[in-house]
C-alpha cells in the first residue's frame, strides 16, 4: 500500500479568513454561520464536522497555488475559531468515510490524469489506485455532491 498524507487547507488560510472576514475572490463581511444540523458543515482544517451550535465562516477557495487551467473556485467552511490541524499520516477522517468523494489526480505540473468517484468507506482503495500511476503527483478529494473541497492527498515520503 502507498503510504500517503492527507492535508487539509492551510492554518494560514483559514487565520486570514478569520482576520480579514474576507477571501481572495471578492467575498467581503464574511459573518460566521451557526450549524443546526449534526454532520452538515465540515471544517476544512480540522478535518471535523462542527458540532450543532458551532459556529463556521463560509468562503471561496482555490487549492491551486498559481493559474492552471484546472484552477476552480468553490465554497468551503472553517471553524469561525482556531483548531487544530488534522495531522493523521495515512488516515482518512471520519468526515470523508462517511461520503461520496470525487478524486482528480493531477501531475506536478498541475494537469488532471486521473479521476474517479468513490464511497469514502472504501477511499484508500482509490488512493491506491491513482498513485500506482507515477505521473500523478497529488490528488484533490472534493465532496462528490456539493462539488466543494476538502483535502490534498500526497504521497507520504519517509524522512530523509
Amino acid at each position: 500500500m502507498t503510504a500517503f498524507r492527507i492535508l487539509p487547507v492551510p492554518q494560514s488560510v483559514a487565520d486570514q479568513i478569520r482576520a480579514k472576514r474576507s477571501d481572495d475572490h471578492g467575498n467581503v463581511g464574511i459573518q460566521p454561520t451557526r450549524t443546526d444540523e449534526p454532520r452538515a458543515l465540515p471544517c476544512r482544517v480540522c478535518l471535523e464536522e462542527a458540532s450543532v451550535g458551532e459556529e463556521l465562516l463560509l468562503f471561496s477557495y482555490s487549492p491551486f497555488e498559481r493559474p492552471v487551467p484546472y484552477r476552480n473556485v468553490g465554497p468551503i467552511f472553517v471553524h469561525a475559531t482556531a483548531c487544530k490541524p488534522y495531522d493523521r499520516p495515512a488516515t482518512v477522517p471520519d468526515l470523508m468515510r462517511r461520503r461520496l468523494l470525487a478524486l482528480r489526480g493531477y501531475s506536478a505540473q498541475d494537469r488532471m490524469i486521473e479521476c474517479d468517484l468513490v464511497e469514502g468507506a472504501v477511499l484508500e482503495s482509490l488512493i491506491e489506485r491513482f498513485f500506482g500511476n507515477p505521473d500523478v503527483a497529488y490528488i484533490h478529494a472534493h465532496n462528490a455532491r456539493a462539488g466543494c473541497f476538502v483535502c490534498r492527498i500526497e504521497r507520504d515520503r519517509p524522512a530523509t
